[in-house]
């Protein structure tokens, strides 16, 4: 009896939300964001990113980093690098962008939160711009310092979501760095 209970909550379990296989970017174990909705949008030897149908994007993109001599330079890395990527790109307009040390890892992250109007695409240009919220995680490794890595969640709205804001966080945890000295092989 035992045994059929526990089948039958492994199964109910598994159907609202599917065993998540881990993907490997160099040192970092990179887990998918949870719930079976999401679909992998594009991977790529630096990243990889997922979309949900409502607008929600989480990504992982591995980007160079020069040299850096203490940690404020690193949060002004973070910041040149999060703000060309996050407005630079998309042609945007930057509305907030709060960074903060996180001591939550054993190496240096930075936690930010960035509004950016982005253009609505499409072929009128008088369209209005989408709000998009992002809530990013940026990290370098202690034994690999030239190597950062942007871990993202964005949502289109005009304001913060509590819910949303913590779906984040969860997916930010779901990217770890491996410590060299526990690595698997890898052929």
């Amino acid at each position: 009896m035992v045994i059929c209970a526990v089948v039958f909550l492994s199964r109910a379990v598994w159907a609202a939300d599917p065993p998540r296989q881990s993907l490997i970017f160099g040192p970092w174990i990179v887990q998918p964001p949870s719930g079976s909705d999401w679909t992998k949008k594009r991977q790529n030897n630096e990243g990889v990113a997922w979309v949900r149908a409502d607008g929600l994007i989480a990504y992982f993109n591995a980007f160079p980093l020069p040299p850096l001599a203490n940690r404020d330079a690193f949060v002004a890395e973070v910041k040149k690098f999060a703000e060309a990527t996050l407005v630079g790109r998309t042609g945007g307009t930057l509305i907030d962008a709060q960074y903060a040390l996180s001591g939550s890892r054993p190496y240096p992250c930075v936690k930010a939160g960035i509004v950016v109007d982005s253009p609505a695409g499409g072929s009128n240009p008088k369209a209005a711009a989408v709000r998009v919220q992002s809530r990013v995680l940026i990290c370098r490794s202690n034994e690999e310092s030239r190597v950062g890595v942007l871990v993202g969640f964005a949502y289109p709205g005009q304001h913060p979501s509590a819910a949303l804001d913590a779906a984040a966080s969860a997916f930010h945890r779901g990217v770890v760095l491996e410590p060299r000295s526990t690595r698997r092989l890898q052929r």
